[in-house]
């Protein structure tokens, strides 16, 4: 197991990789889903609430960051009017579904409702990006998902109380965005080999 001081390089990737994203947006490379963002900024820091009640203790740094960075995405997304994606009926509905996930974690007032609520809400508000990274991969990057999946794993290795709180957010951030990045590699890869027509070397 890994000293639990390491959680810092977590909150420096998911930091790197927000700032690299950022970058991204100022130069029009990718356009995130607004919807999708916030929720992913909103979802974690209800988490965070819910492991500082349970005493998590210096790994809910990872938590913070995760929480963090998604609000600075949709604070730089506001910087040009091409700089996100426009949303539809489905955005809006998983925004629902995720703020209807929250609103009932606020009701049981309890830590690990919060936890298994707040994930099920982050999943939910992933759907629109999902679709969108389907339809039109060119407008995401993996590098963001990939470092914080990267956090997700260090913060594991970290572990040395195995309760719920402790291990569980921390699962779900080394596998979901670690899904998203292999997503967005493969939906980019597959665009590049079919924009290459049979017989001709790619320009």
């Amino acid at each position: 197991m890994l000293d639990e001081r390491f959680v810092y390089l977590t909150l420096l990737l998911n930091l790197g990789g927000t700032a690299h994203y950022i970058t991204m947006i100022f130069a029009g490379q990718v356009r995130p889903n607004r919807a999708s963002w916030l929720l992913w900024a909103i979802a974690p820091a209800v988490v965070f609430a819910a492991e500082l009640a349970q005493g998590v203790g210096l790994r809910s740094l990872m938590t913070f960051g995760i929480a963090l960075g998604p609000l600075l995405v949709v604070i730089a997304s506001y910087a040009t009017k091409a700089a996100y994606w426009k949303l539809g009926v489905l955005d809006w509905a998983c925004g629902g579904l995720s703020g209807l996930a929250i609103a009932m974690w606020v009701i049981t007032d309890s830590a690990v409702v919060a936890i298994v609520l707040s994930i099920a809400a982050d999943a939910v508000a992933a759907i629109p990006t999902v679709r969108k990274t389907i339809t039109h991969p060119h407008t995401e990057n993996p590098l963001f998902f990939v470092l914080v999946s990267l956090g997700g794993a260090v913060t594991l290795l970290t572990i040395q109380r195995w309760t719920f709180a402790d291990w569980a957010f921390p699962l779900y951030i080394f596998l979901f965005p670690g899904f998203l990045a292999v997503l967005i590699w493969r939906r980019q890869s597959s665009l590049r080999h079919e924009s290459v027509a049979p017989g001709r070397a790619p320009s």
